[in-house]
């Protein structure tokens, strides 16, 4: 299931990026790939559960949005108590204790944490100032 929710988070940032929707799959199967996603109970005890939470929440108010914003006026009609439902169901998210204490204010965070990797701490250094 793992997969699934990336390959639905991917498809959510890609179409973000692009300003419209990724190819590949249309409105209807992301919608379908949303529902399988959000019907998972027992997350918390998957192996990947962390990264399975933030792909699978991220995914689906991804898709509400890309819903609400491209789908047609047909289209629309028949998918808005499902999008309302589920954006206002992600405005009420809120970050753990854990997930806060990882924050840190006025950080200055890097676009391409891969390629600083691959620099080493000099290079993330440099990059960063």
């Amino acid at each position: 299931m793992l997969n699934e929710a990336a390959r639905l988070w991917n498809w959510v940032h890609k179409s973000r990026k692009q300003g419209a929707l990724e190819p590949g799959m249309t409105l209807a199967d992301v919608i379908a790939l949303a529902d399988q996603l959000e019907a998972i109970e027992g997350l918390e005890t998957f192996s990947n559960a962390y990264l399975m939470t933030r792909y699978r929440r991220g995914g689906i108010v991804g898709t509400t949005a890309l819903v609400a914003r491209h789908a047609s006026d047909e289209e629309l009609l028949l998918w808005l108590d499902w999008a309302r439902t589920r954006i206002l169901g992600g405005s009420h998210l809120v970050r753990s204790e854990e997930e806060e204490a990882l924050l840190i204010d006025q950080a200055k965070l890097f676009q391409r944490p891969a390629g600083l990797w691959c620099r080493g701490p000099r290079g993330a250094y440099q990059s960063a100032y």
